[in-house]
């Protein structure tokens, strides 16, 4: 079995393979527009995710190197894979493919959303001031936890790790900031936890790693996640992986995290 670890590479090489993966799937795409409809469309609207998020830098360079193709790529900025979800399935957002993730989509709300491609794994972060060690998502209980923006990816998928915690509005404070807001509100003691659902390369992610003054809660129970939930994964990070020079982390974390997608509305006539 391949070591999850891959999962982790660098920045450079994650990019070429989502690019490469979307360049298929945009291939594809044009092969099955052409059998229904006069010609393969040159325009497509694509839901990305937050400004300060991996999705939109993602998004940017589509735009880019489609467009060298003679294909326009206009990018709608999102809160992220639930907000793309959403759009997908409206058929007046006049959206064509969007960036989700795993555990999003259900039938029969979903059922004409398809998936063209799993890209990668995205970890589910979870940063604390506390002094002690935190290995259990429950002990989250009673805190102030920046958990994201409503149709972000980690309130998408935090809501259904809290569900098995056990953890409510009633008994955690949730309050919705994503990335770089979240880390400055956790920086600023605002709040006690924040929850980040991307690559280590998004910036609140990288800089939190390495910020000595936070701590990355290690899931001491990551494998029962992916046996209750099976678009969730059980994810590995091992010493220095983030960061050689710096020992970044200094120890194996086990962390969970599911899979980033790309999906397009299922249509058999020009939108």
């Amino acid at each position: 079995m391949i070591f999850k670890n891959l999962r982790f590479r660098a920045q450079r090489g994650r990019v070429s393979i989502a690019i490469m993966t979307f360049a298929m799937v945009v291939a594809a795409v044009w092969a099955v527009a052409y059998f229904l409809q006069t010609a393969p469309p040159r325009h497509i609207v694509l839901a990305s995710g937050l400004e300060d998020g991996l999705l939109h830098q993602y998004a940017k360079r589509y735009i880019e190197i489609l467009a060298r193709s003679g294909v326009t790529v206009e990018e709608r900025i999102t809160n992220g894979p639930g907000d793309n979800l959403r759009l997908l399935q409206d058929p007046q957002s006049g959206v064509d493919i969007g960036f989700t993730q795993g555990g999003i989509a259900t039938l029969p709300e979903a059922k004409n959303v398809i998936m063209l491609a799993s890209l990668y794994y995205v970890p589910m972060w979870i940063f604390h001031r506390s002094t002690d060690v935190l290995t259990h998502v429950n002990e989250l209980r009673n805190h102030r936890v920046a958990v994201g923006v409503s149709g972000s990816g980690a309130r998408s998928l935090g809501e259904h790790v809290f569900a098995l915690n056990g953890l409510t509005i009633n008994n955690m404070s949730m309050q919705p900031l994503s990335n770089n807001a979240a880390l400055l509100a956790l920086q600023s003691g605002e709040v006690d936890a924040a929850i980040f659902v991307d690559g280590a390369e998004n910036h609140a992610v990288w800089t939190a790693l390495h910020d000595p003054t936070l701590k990355l809660l290690s899931y001491s129970k990551a494998e029962a996640y992916h046996r209750r939930l099976s678009f969730i994964s059980k994810l590995t990070l091992p010493p220095g992986v983030v960061d050689l020079a710096n020992n970044i982390p200094e120890r194996e974390v086990d962390l969970i995290g599911t899979k980033a997608m790309l999906a397009a509305v299922m249509v058999s006539t020009p939108r």
